[in-house]
């Protein structure tokens, strides 16, 4: 789909921060392809079937994206007070309205895909015969020499492939509390968590990004 399948393949492995000062442009793009995906299928745009144990797993990852996804767009340092009163209100409402949740999570995805396009296709123009390393160099290297616009949406992909490979990390225990309709107490477990709050931060990181881009736009 993407084309550059091996590029993508290899890059699907963890990001390397230590690989020189280089920003791993082709990891970060793979990790994000994988995630959004996954978020897709995990919180597809179909109305609700309580009747139906697939549906009633798509409604509970909805609960985990709304509170998820609300802590971070309201995320303060030390904020995490406020975590169950947030929680409080958006697990009614992720239930209730279910196909508003998921369809807010496809506009956001593919509003950050749109985003990271002038980015993608630019690995896709001058990387075909590279390998990940020597692509990564390139690509860098023309969005050095770049605008302003340009370097922003690479930031906005370097921070969705963070977002993406915590998010990966704990793809199966999603599943998992999803699946078991878990998920208050798995959040309620994770709330105070280094790993949870780190995910916050980034992904609050990549909200931020996202409202800076729509007003470069």
């Amino acid at each position: 789909m993407w084309g550059l399948l091996v590029l993508l393949v290899a890059g699907a492995h963890a990001l390397r921060p230590d690989d020189a000062d280089i920003p791993p442009y082709v990891q970060a793009r793979a990790a994000f392809t994988h995630s959004r995906l996954y978020l897709q299928e995990s919180a597809p745009q179909e109305s609700k079937d309580i009747t139906s144990p697939l549906s009633r797993r798509h409604v509970a990852f909805g609960i985990l994206v709304a509170v998820t996804g609300t802590i971070a767009e309201k995320y303060e340092e030390d904020g995490k007070d406020k975590y169950l009163d947030i929680m409080d209100e958006q697990v009614p409402y992720a239930w209730q309205n279910y196909e508003t949740v998921a369809r807010n999570v496809n506009q956001i995805l593919a509003e950050a895909n749109a985003k990271i396009q002038p980015i993608t296709s630019l690995i896709d123009a001058i990387c075909r015969n590279l390998d990940i390393e020597k692509c990564n160099i390139q690509v860098n290297e023309r969005i050095t020499n770049s605008d302003a616009f340009t370097k922003h949406r690479a930031k906005l992909l370097i921070a969705l492939g963070r977002v993406s490979q915590i998010l990966t990390k704990h793809e199966d225990e999603l599943n998992q509390v999803s699946k078991t309709f878990k998920v208050v107490p798995y959040l309620l477990q994770n709330f105070q968590t280094m790993s949870y709050n780190q995910f916050i931060k980034e992904l609050h990181n990549v909200y931020v990004m996202l409202r800076k881009s729509r007003l470069r736009h």
